[in-house]
C-alpha cells in the first residue's frame, strides 16, 4: 500500500489493472487488488450467523418480562444487546450449519441475586397457578426479594409477566394465558427482583405449556 502526498483532489474508490485508488482520511491511497478474499464465510462465522439468527428474533417474544427482568448490565448497554449475549452461546445448540433455541437454558432475566426455591407449578386448562412455600432469606437472599414467573409464546410473539410474591412470605398466584390456538407453546420462567438495590436474579425454567 502507498499514501500519495500530491495536490491532485480525488474523492471516491476505482480500480486501475491491479492497483485500487481510493481516498482514506483525505489521502490517496493506493493498494494492491486483492481478488481472493480470505474465507469470507468461514466455519466460526458460519455458526456465528446461525446463532444470531435463532436468538435475535426472541427478543420481540420476551421483550415485555426482559425489559423489567434484566436488571444488572453495562450503563451503556442496552436490555437488548444484554440479552443476546447471555443467550447467543448458552442457549442455541449448533449442529450442520443450523442453530436451535435450547429454551431450558434461554435467560430472560439477569443478575446476582440467589436462585428461588420451593416453587410448585399446576395447570389447569389454560390457567396456570404458581405456588412459593420457600420463605428463606439467609445469605444472599434478602427478605423484600420478589419473586417474578415469565410466560413466553414465542410462536405468537408474547410474553407475561406475573408477580408471585416476596421471598419472605408463602404466597401463591394464578394467570389465564391470552386465546391461543390449540398447541401453542408457552415457555415457564422464574426469576427475583429486588426494587430496592435494583438487582436481580438469573432465570431458572420451571416448565412448558400446551396451549388447549
Amino acid at each position: 500500500m502507498a499514501v500519495i502526498t500530491s495536490t491532485l483532489m480525488y474523492g471516491g474508490k476505482n480500480k486501475v489493472g491491479t492497483v485500487v485508488v481510493k481516498t482514506v482520511r483525505g489521502q490517496l491511497v493506493l493498494s494492491q487488488y486483492q481478488p481472493h478474499v480470505l474465507n469470507p464465510r468461514s466455519a466460526g462465522q458460519t455458526e456465528q450467523r446461525a446463532r444470531m439468527k435463532a436468538i435475535v428474533p426472541l427478543w420481540k417474544s420476551v421483550q415485555t418480562v426482559g425489559e423489567f427482568a434484566i436488571q444488572e448490565k453495562l450503563n451503556k448497554q442496552s436490555r437488548y444487546n444484554k440479552f443476546v449475549q447471555m443467550n447467543i452461546i448458552n442457549a442455541t445448540n449448533y449442529a450442520n450449519g443450523i442453530a436451535l433455541v435450547d429454551w431450558q437454558e434461554l435467560q430472560v432475566s439477569h443478575g446476582s441475586l440467589a436462585p428461588v426455591q420451593y416453587m410448585s407449578f399446576g395447570e389447569a386448562g389454560n390457567t396456570l397457578t404458581f405456588t412459593y412455600n420457600g420463605a428463606v432469606t439467609a445469605g444472599t437472599e434478602n427478605g423484600s426479594d420478589e419473586i417474578y414467573i415469565g410466560i413466553v409464546s414465542p410462536a405468537s410473539y408474547d410474553s407475561q409477566l406475573l408477580f408471585v410474591s416476596r421471598r419472605d412470605t408463602n404466597g401463591s398466584a394464578s394467570v389465564t394465558l391470552p386465546s391461543f390456538p390449540t398447541g401453542t407453546l408457552a415457555y415457564i420462567y422464574m426469576f427475583t427482583i429486588n426494587p430496592i438495590t435494583r438487582r436481580g436474579s438469573m432465570t431458572q425454567f420451571i416448565d412448558s405449556h400446551t396451549y388447549v
